[in-house]
């Protein structure tokens, strides 16, 4: 059973670009080193001792900033390309999640977790355009297929690891945390391609795309409603559970 699956996963993951990979892997690591946000309402509560509304609060500004990053991470992905946008989120994104740990001033942990947040979800249209440059010809679901496993098996991983770190101390996981987006950030930085041939091979890739408007595409639309009330229903699991 165990040889089925491997050569299964072997089977559809084979032919794809070692630029594909690196991202997988890049976005593997990125994904494991998520692991303070799930812990983030037990750390207001317990680690600061605040009260659950206001753990919920931060918990809603981490969720506004995450809105806000994904659409402005996209926007600049247009302008300045998928590269420099991943480098910067992870670096500034890590930097802050580092910053985060030292502070204790309610207001203060409020505006940053809005502004941590918008740099962490900045980094994911990022990524996917990246993907969806350097997929081979016939092998762009493969790759998305592959970028989608590397994201669920990270969160399992950080979310793991995660309560062993907060068992031992709070502040020590967005120290981690934050270490492991900066490596990210420097990973992509000296392993990808430079922007110039990226910016090159994004633009020959979108001269072959004829481009829709999101909310004219029904099915889409329908996707993204369903998708939405589901992940509503998911993050709740990981936001308000752990206080109950």
């Amino acid at each position: 059973m165990f040889r089925l699956i491997l050569t299964t996963y072997k089977t559809s993951f084979s032919g794809l670009s070692k630029e594909t990979w690196l991202l997988s892997l890049v976005m593997l690591i990125n994904r494991c080193g998520y692991m303070a946000v799930p812990f983030m309402s037990l750390y207001i509560t317990q680690g600061l001792h605040r009260s659950p509304s206001d753990a919920g609060l931060i918990i809603t500004l981490f969720g506004v900033g995450s809105i806000l990053g994904s659409a402005a991470g996209g926007k600049l992905t247009d302008i300045i390309g998928f590269r420099p946008v991943q480098i910067l989120s992870s670096i500034i994104g890590g930097s802050l999640f580092i910053l985060y740990a030292t502070l204790t001033h309610f207001s203060t942990l409020c505006a940053l977790a809005a502004v941590i947040s918008f740099f962490s979800e900045a980094f994911r249209p990022a990524n996917f355009a990246a993907i969806a440059t350097y997929a081979k010809e016939g092998t762009i679901t493969r790759s998305y297929s592959l970028n989608r496993l590397a994201t669920n098996v990270g969160w399992a991983v950080g979310a793991s690891m995660g309560g062993l770190i907060a068992s031992y101390s709070y502040p020590l996981l967005f120290v981690v945390d934050g270490s492991v987006s900066v490596l990210v950030g420097l990973s992509i930085l000296f392993l990808l391609p430079s922007r110039q041939a990226a910016h090159k091979a994004a633009q020959a890739v979108r001269a072959n795309i004829a481009v829709l408007k999101p909310w004219n595409d029904g099915m889409f639309v329908r996707f993204i409603i369903v998708s939405s009330i589901f992940t509503t229903c998911f993050f709740v699991m990981f936001r308000v559970v752990p206080l109950l």
